[in-house]
C-alpha cells in the first residue's frame, strides 16, 4: 500500500509542475483539477489495475490458506479426538503372546458325563475397547470324545467347562459372562443380564505348539 501512494505521488510531480501548471495554477476552478490532471488520473487508474493487484494477490493467497486452516482447527476442536467414541479404558485380562502359526485347540472328555465347554480366545479388532477376549459357547463333548474348539494365533486362552456334578472354573483372577443356551459370543468385559451369568475362567497357556489338547477330568 505504502508502494502504490509513493508511485502515486511520483506520478503527480513528474506530470504536473510549477512550470507546466502556467501562471492561474492558484486560480483553478472547484473539481476542476489542475492543468494535466485527466493525464495523473489516466495514469494512476493504469498503475492500480496493472501493478497493485499483483502486490496484492500473494497476500490474498495467504489469508485464504490462513482461513482454511483456521476452519480445519475449529472443526477438530468441536468434533475432538477420534479415539473419544465409547472407550473402555479396562486392560485387557492378559498380553497377547502371539504363536509361530494357528494352534489348533481340542478337548477331551474323561469325565462320566457330557461336558459343555466355552472359551475365550484372543480377539484384538472384534473386542478392542472390552477387554480384548471373546467368550463363545457352548461345544458339548460327550464321554470319551475329543472335539475341536478353536483354532488360534495366541498361545494363551481361558476356558470355562461344566457337567452334572462337575466344573472346571478358575479361582476368581478371569471372570467373564455365559448365556444358558448356544451358540453366544461375548466380549470380556462387557456385563450381561440374566439368564447371562458370570464364571470363573481358567488361564491356559500352550506353549508354541500347533495342536493342543486339554483333558477334562475329575
Amino acid at each position: 500500500m505504502k508502494r502504490f501512494f509513493l508511485a502515486t505521488l511520483q506520478l503527480f510531480r513528474t506530470t504536473v509542475s510549477p512550470a507546466s501548471a502556467g501562471p492561474h495554477h492558484s486560480n483553478w476552478a472547484f473539481g476542476q483539477g489542475p492543468p494535466g490532471h485527466r493525464a495523473i488520473r489516466s495514469r494512476v487508474r493504469t498503475f492500480a489495475k496493472t501493478e497493485f493487484p499483483m502486490r496484492l494477490q500473494p497476500l490474498g493467497r495467504r489469508l485464504s490458506a490462513l482461513l482454511a486452516a483456521a476452519t480445519v482447527i475449529i472443526a477438530t476442536a468441536q468434533s475432538g479426538p477420534a479415539s473419544a467414541k465409547a472407550t473402555d479404558t479396562r486392560r485387557p485380562v492378559t498380553a497377547e503372546r502371539p504363536a509361530s502359526s494357528e494352534i489348533e485347540v481340542y478337548f477331551y472328555n474323561q469325565y462320566k458325563n457330557t461336558v459343555r465347554v466355552a472359551v475365550a480366545d484372543w480377539a484384538p479388532n472384534v473386542c478392542k475397547y472390552y477387554g480384548r477376549f471373546l467368550a463363545l459357547g457352548w461345544w458339548s463333548v460327550k464321554q470319551g470324545e475329543k472335539v475341536h474348539v478353536v483354532n488360534t494365533d495366541n498361545q494363551i486362552i481361558m476356558y470355562y467347562a461344566e457337567s452334572e456334578g462337575m466344573i472346571w472354573a478358575g479361582n476368581g483372577t478371569y471372570r467373564s459372562w455365559v448365556a444358558q443356551g448356544s451358540p453366544w459370543s461375548n466380549c470380556w468385559t462387557v456385563e450381561q443380564v440374566s439368564p447371562w451369568r458370570e464364571v470363573n475362567f481358567i488361564k491356559l497357556n500352550m506353549g508354541n505348539v500347533d495342536e493342543f489338547t486339554l483333558y477334562l477330568t475329575p
